[in-house]
Parts: C-alpha cells; sequence; structure tokens
C-alpha cells in the first residue's frame, strides 16, 4: 500500500492543469458518466461530475478529493462511503468544527449511525456506529479506541494539513491507520492551482 504521505505530497502537482492521465478525473474533460451507486443521498441530486468521482473512488478505494470549493466535495465523499459500507473514520481540522459532516450526514443519509468524538480522555464508542468523526488536534489521544473500533475507510478532511510527517496528527494517522484498505484525502485548499477531479494511485 501507498505511504498516505506520499499521496499528499502528490497533491501540488495534481492541481496543475498539465496532469491528464488515466489516474486524474479532471471535471472539464471525463466528468460525466452514466455511472448510478446503489446508494444515493437523499434532498439532493448528485451532479456528473459528482458521480464520476464516486465512480471513480468506489474503482480504486483510494485517491484524493479535489474538487473546488462550493462543488460539492462532502456529499461526494459521504456518497462513496456509504457505498463501500463497513466503518468509516473521519479526521477533520478544528477550523471545520464538526456541523458540516454533521449537518451533511442527518441531511443525505440519516439512515447511518454516527458518533463524534472529542477531547483528551477517550470514552466507548458505540459497537453500531458506522461514522466516527475525529478532529486531527486530538486523534493522538484517540488511536487506540479506533483501531479496536475496527474502522476500513480513513478520510481525512484539509488533507494538506497532514503533509508535515512530524506533527502529531500526521504521525496519528500514519499510526496503524494506513493498514485500512480504504483512504480518501478531501482536498479544499491547493496552493498552486484549482483541481477538479478525483486522482486516484493503485
Amino acid at each position: 500500500m501507498n505511504d498516505l504521505m506520499n499521496l499528499l505530497g502528490e497533491i501540488d502537482e495534481l492541481a496543475k492543469p498539465k496532469v491528464l492521465d488515466d489516474g486524474f478525473l479532471p471535471y472539464s474533460n471525463k466528468g460525466e458518466t452514466d455511472f448510478i451507486p446503489d446508494i444515493l443521498p437523499q434532498n439532493i441530486t448528485l451532479r456528473g461530475y459528482q458521480m464520476a468521482a464516486v465512480e471513480t473512488i468506489l474503482k480504486f478505494r483510494r485517491g484524493i478529493l479535489g474538487f473546488a470549493p462550493g462543488m460539492g466535495k462532502t456529499p461526494t465523499a459521504l456518497t462513496a462511503i456509504a457505498n463501500i459500507g463497513g466503518r468509516t473514520l473521519i479526521v477533520i481540522p478544528p477550523s471545520l468544527a464538526y456541523d458540516p459532516w454533521k449537518k451533511e450526514i442527518e441531511k443525505l443519509f440519516p439512515q447511518i449511525k454516527f458518533q463524534i468524538v472529542s477531547g483528551q480522555k477517550p470514552y466507548a464508542i458505540d459497537n453500531d456506529t458506522q461514522i466516527v468523526i475525529c478532529g486531527d488536534s486530538v486523534i493522538s489521544f484517540w488511536v487506540n479506541e479506533l483501531i479496536q473500533w475496527k474502522p476500513t475507510t480513513l478520510v481525512v478532511d484539509e488533507a494538506q494539513r497532514h503533509k508535515n510527517r512530524k506533527a502529531k496528527r500526521a504521525a496519528a494517522c500514519q499510526h496503524r491507520l494506513l493498514e485500512l484498505p480504504n483512504q480518501l484525502l478531501v482536498q479544499h485548499h491547493i496552493t498552486s492551482g484549482v483541481t477538479l477531479g478525483v486522482s486516484c494511485r493503485t
């Protein structure tokens, strides 16, 4: 399995317009598809480029979701998560708090049971929880409990924050969580350009 930090290191390069290969799904080129996932969100209709992104994520089970702001990264990621199934750990930055993911899950996938974990003193994670949301500032305190919960998918929001290998948040995500079979990095801010698509590396 590729190292998460190596995948993060590709973010800036993937943002450049010249990167157009089979592993990159630019909106302007291959942003439409006839693919329809088995589980669809309620209350909204995904656009063609979002469907194409979900299709790519489900095919490779790993990658970088890098839509520009306002293009619906969270609904796209949640649709992929719902169709992958199993247990998903979503790691978020403090700047986002928990509300955006919480509200989107409640609105789009009310059938999914999720739990928000916070603080530096871990507590039990309910066994029937399908999604756990944890802040990257406290994930180092939760690693053991999260591993015991046995997630199968790791989603890292604002993934560029984890490019520093020495940071505790990056180290925590590398610590055995890299063994998870499904990994999705949600990229909000790309300094070298605007990415409209999904990059997947096997």
